[in-house]
């Protein structure tokens, strides 16, 4: 039997496209042991993959670091420098087929460059490259975001690079090259078409868009008496790590209270309801919905701008209002934009006033749904998670005639 390592970061976005490609892998006969935090443990289990824990304790926090790309990116390297060491040991033991890693996960692509093993680079958001937007200055700068990194950043940083690259002999010139050094191959969850300079992209990289498969489970959430005024529809949702905003879920009440659609907010775990009300009677707040049940009768999306959240909304070709919380999720706000699909609402500008005026620009504008629909039809075309795996099946799959 085929067996694949993934490892993965402790991550509801990163770790959610990846469930139902490994679901298929093991319907294929594949043997699949992923590595992540406890947090995931459940959902990473209901795939039938073997879940394991990393065995080393390391600190990330999603939403402490994502907002400026320096404290990732050292918080990346710090959780590989206490990460590595047992990771190689698992691999020389499990004697992995193939390695598959989130492209954030680098103590997985480090491990099958030191023990070359065949690996694969998974990426939930957009993909990155040498040359073109992803390597200019102007886009090292805008994701880096506005406060440049301490002192102190720079020389932890630097020493890790240098410990890492000491230690196992490998050439690390700096974090951004070794990011954007392309795998043998590279599964991407997101269409060529809605990708930044998708054209320049080698055949290294497959972009097999989002992992939508039905979940079915929607508790006691009213679908079926929505289905009756869908498409009058608002849903909001902020996602699940960037979602303590009540100013902004009170702005959302004073700019659609009197609105003849339905407006179904999601507000995550860390929001005590009762402290928003009271709450206008076409709303319908609830700690979490059946997001993907919910959008085929949707007319807008306010969202976060999370890549999951977008590619599911432009799926079924549901116009967006983009207010992204991370520099991760400015980027995909801007390519929504771009495209035509939706408006990159920025922080500033999400009072009442504003809000209104934009959800009115949106729903008056068919515009919107047309270019939604034309990036949609990629997503769907691209193959999901079935496409992933055969890719993958294929990329370890040997050639007649080929010998090592």
């Amino acid at each position: 039997m085929t067996r694949v390592l993934f490892f993965n970061i402790p991550a509801h976005g990163h770790t959610n496209p990846t469930l139902p490609v490994v679901r298929e892998l093991g319907r294929r006969g594949l043997e699949v042991i992923y590595y992540s935090t406890e947090e995931m443990r459940d959902k990473i289990e209901k795939t039938g993959a073997e879940f394991r824990p990393y065995r080393e304790r390391y600190d990330f926090d999603a939403e402490s670091v994502g907002e400026n790309v320096h404290r990732l990116a050292l918080a990346l390297m710090e959780a590989c420098d206490v990460l590595l060491p047992g990771i190689l040991e698992e691999v020389e033991r499990e004697k992995p087929d193939l390695i598959i890693h989130d492209h954030m996960a680098i103590w997985g692509k480090l491990a099958a460059k030191i023990l070359k093993k065949p690996h694969i680079a998974s990426f939930s958001t957009f993909a990155f490259t040498y040359g073109g937007i992803f390597s200019s200055p102007h886009f090292l700068l805008k994701i880096a975001g506005d406060i440049p990194p301490g002192i102190s950043s720079i020389i932890k940083f630097s020493l890790l690079i240098k410990k890492l690259r000491e230690k196992y002999q490998i050439d690390i010139a700096n974090i951004f090259t070794f990011f954007m050094e392309p795998s043998p191959l590279n599964i991407v969850h997101t269409s060529r078409l809605f990708q930044p300079h998708g054209d320049s992209f080698d055949e290294r990289y497959k972009f097999v868009g989002p992992s939508i498969e039905p979940r079915y489970d929607t508790g006691d959430f009213p679908l079926e008496e929505l289905r009756n005024k869908a498409p009058k529809i608002i849903y909001i949702s902020l996602g699940t790590v960037f979602n303590r905003r009540p100013e902004f879920y009170q702005n959302c009440f004073q700019a659609l209270k009197d609105r003849e659609e339905t407006v179904v907010m999601s507000v995550g775990q860390n929001i005590n309801i009762s402290c928003l009300e009271p709450i206008p009677p076409n709303f319908i707040v609830r700690p979490h919905v059946p997001q993907l049940e919910l959008l085929p009768m949707t007319s807008l999306f306010i969202t976060h701008g999370g890549m999951n959240s977008v590619s599911e909304g432009l799926y079924y070709h549901v116009p967006l209002m983009v207010f992204p919380q991370a520099a991760e999720q400015d980027m995909v706000a801007d390519r929504v934009a771009q495209t035509g699909a939706g408006i990159h609402i920025r922080k500033e500008k999400t009072d009442a006033k504003n809000l209104k005026n934009t959800v009115d620009k949106i729903l008056g504008d068919d515009s919107f749904h047309k270019a939604g629909k034309r990036i949609g039809q990629s997503l769907k075309e691209a193959g999901g998670y079935k496409k992933a795996a055969d890719e993958i099946i294929d990329f370890i799959t040997p050639r007649p005639g080929f010998t090592e």
